[in-house]
């Protein structure tokens, strides 16, 4: 295993300190050929650092990270199969690190996903992808202790937010919804949006039975069905979830697929 830091390539697993270390970061899916949505990935990352008036580490621009992970990519044995990419910017003592790791990943093209809901109120640091996730690995850890998948998240108002690593978007009174409030901007619900049309607005718990279908939208896997929260069913829709997940996952299908209808 190799790992980058700072514009060298360093044996073994990148160290990131803590829990609560100072930093963000982004997951990106390398599909066997290309790093997906990179440029998307690096706006979110740029947007935050202006935010949260963090520098901007040495070596943060498109050409030069997309060359660093293929290298990474092809060091590690990765560069022929799926693989997840995380890009770190960590903040000690005034300093911006720029880090890159590589590692396998195995898709689940046939998974469907059973959520727990869980409260965990909303905090401004949600709106950017932070390392510090302890509140949220715990709600995830809950969840999978009881059987489920991951946690959907709602607040004490009962408002529904996204899960623990993924954006949510339901097929909700005839429409494609996104739940509206504070939480991270869903890189994959954006590309989504560029082919669907979708509604932002509040959804409360009550609401979810009335929804027709649920989705999870995540960067490594794609749109997948939700088919159970708590209690609830709901039928999975594939055929959407594979012509979304084509675009979210293969690079190829992006220039070919127009605006769709459903």
């Amino acid at each position: 295993m190799t790992h980058y830091l700072n514009g060298t390539l360093l044996p073994g697993p990148l160290a990131l300190g803590h829990q609560d270390q100072d930093g963000l970061f982004e997951t990106l899916l390398y599909n066997g050929a290309n790093v997906m949505h990179l440029a998307a990935h690096l706006r979110r990352l740029e947007n935050s650092l202006d935010r949260l008036c963090k520098e901007r580490p040495q070596g943060l621009g498109l050409d030069s990270v997309r060359e660093t992970m293929l290298r990474l990519l092809l060091e590690d044995g990765l560069d022929a199969a799926p693989a997840r990419v995380n890009l770190y910017c960590l903040f000690q003592e005034n300093r911006a690190s720029l880090g890159i790791a590589v590692q396998p990943f195995q898709p689940e093209p046939g998974k469907q996903y059973a959520l727990l809901p869980v409260q965990l109120d909303p905090v401004p640091a949600r709106a950017h992808k932070v390392l510090a996730r302890a509140d949220l690995n715990a709600a995830r850890d809950s969840a999978l202790a009881q059987g489920y998948d991951d946690a959907l998240l709602h607040d004490a108002a009962g408002r529904v937010l996204e899960t623990s690593y993924a954006a949510l978007l339901l097929r909700l009174d005839g429409s494609l919804v996104s739940p509206a409030g504070l939480k991270l901007p869903s890189t994959a619900l954006a590309v989504t949006r560029e082919l669907l049309p979708v509604q932002e607005r509040e959804v409360l718990l009550a609401d979810m039975s009335r929804c027709e279908y649920v989705y999870l939208l995540n960067s490594l896997r794609g749109m997948r069905p939700i088919t159970r929260i708590n209690d609830l069913r709901f039928e999975p829709d594939e055929a959407l979830c594979a012509r979304i997940g084509h675009v979210l996952t293969d690079l190829g299908q992006r220039g070919q697929t127009a605006f769709l209808k459903i």
